[in-house]
């Protein structure tokens, strides 16, 4: 079974679910992916076709009107130098892009983050935080270390992050639905078949 996702509303503010059916928001995308010299030739090309015949429409539409998003598969990959293998869920092609679209647009929420965080902000890289690192270092005051965390993503409560995101997105009640609804969902494919897994 799947975690049913509540029929979503469209008010007078648009949510940012509509407008991952918008072309308009498509190209935008496309646009700051280029930009950014984030696509080779081949993947820029993938990525105008997938716009332009809008493979992204019924995907869209069955997020509208409510309907489960399709579970991710489970994959196990081997960690750079470390024994230890990963665990990643792994959407559907078509899926994915909508997911790309998606933390696209939650962009307007980057604020809510703290200035020293340098992954999944728009317009901040790896490079902004050398620089940080490097300007912070400079009188040999501060001093940097690595440090690797064992299981992070994986051992986020997803209860504690549903709870945030009704604080935090609550301007946006549909989208709220929809990331929760992503999260809370137990179920994943692994060998061919629908089964429980503990993701937090």
């Amino acid at each position: 079974g799947q975690t049913p996702v509540p029929k979503f509303f469209t008010g007078f503010k648009m949510s940012i679910l509509e407008k991952l059916g918008d072309k308009y928001y498509w190209q935008q995308l496309l646009k700051s992916k280029k930009d950014g010299g984030h696509l080779s030739a081949r993947e820029e090309k993938l990525f105008v076709d997938f716009i332009n015949e809008e493979r992204y429409a019924p995907i869209v539409k069955d997020i509208l009107d409510g309907k489960p998003f399709p579970l991710p598969t489970v994959k196990s990959l081997n960690k750079k130098n470390a024994k230890k293998k990963r665990t990643v869920f792994v959407f559907e092609e078509s899926c994915n892009m909508v997911l790309k679209l998606l933390a696209f647009l939650l962009n307007s929420y980057d604020h809510l983050f703290c200035n020293n965080l340098y992954s999944f902000r728009h317009n901040v890289c790896v490079k902004n935080a050398l620089s940080s690192i490097l300007k912070a270092t400079k009188d040999g005051s501060y001093y940097t270390y690595k440090v690797d965390v064992s299981d992070y993503f994986n051992s986020v409560s997803p209860e504690k992050i549903s709870a945030l995101i009704d604080k935090h997105l609550c301007d946006d009640l549909p989208v709220a639905g929809f990331i929760k609804s992503l999260i809370l969902q137990p179920y994943c494919i692994k060998d061919g078949k629908a089964v429980c897994i503990n993701k937090g």
